[in-house]
């Protein structure tokens, strides 16, 4: 084994990364409507109400989502980049501002059905709103209005 007896000079070349690749942009949540819900984001930082606005590193892809809360729907988004009623998926490339709209559920949340387990019984739904019968994805609830069957009639 050889020691170093010699003083050493160890020579390095350090490069300067950009501004950008380490800053951090700004993204920020409104919610706007007649209704209530949340929104959240992923990767987490976002949630709403509470924490409307969160700094991501530049270049990171964000996806947020809302959830109305009970007597109400999920609108659409707006600003920031996004639209429809999808999950909202931004790039922090800059700042950016994304509305989140909420309405009020047209029927009351009272209007539930449940049957109770072991029963039988026959839901019958008629469509009184324009739109009413229109295709909803999985997952999304629907409301239906009760009323008690009269013998001998439809």
């Amino acid at each position: 084994m050889r020691w170093l007896t010699a003083p050493l000079v160890v020579l390095a070349m350090l490069a300067a990364l950009p501004a950008t690749a380490l800053a951090s942009q700004t993204l920020t949540v409104e919610k706007q409507g007649s209704g209530t819900g949340t929104v959240t984001s992923s990767p987490a930082g976002i949630n709403c109400p509470g924490d409307c606005a969160e700094s991501y590193l530049s270049k990171t892809a964000i996806t947020l989502t809302a959830t109305p809360a009970p007597g109400s729907e999920f609108a659409h988004w707006s600003g920031g980049g996004c639209s429809g009623t999808g999950a909202c998926k931004v790039l922090m490339n800059e700042a950016r501002n994304v509305t989140a709209t909420f309405t009020k559920n047209s029927s009351p949340s009272a209007n539930k059905c449940h049957v109770p387990k072991g029963k039988k019984g026959k839901l019958v739904v008629r469509y009184s709103k324009p739109g009413a019968g229109a295709t909803r994805k999985a997952g999304t609830k629907v409301y239906v209005k009760l009323a008690r069957a009269v013998k001998g009639k439809r």
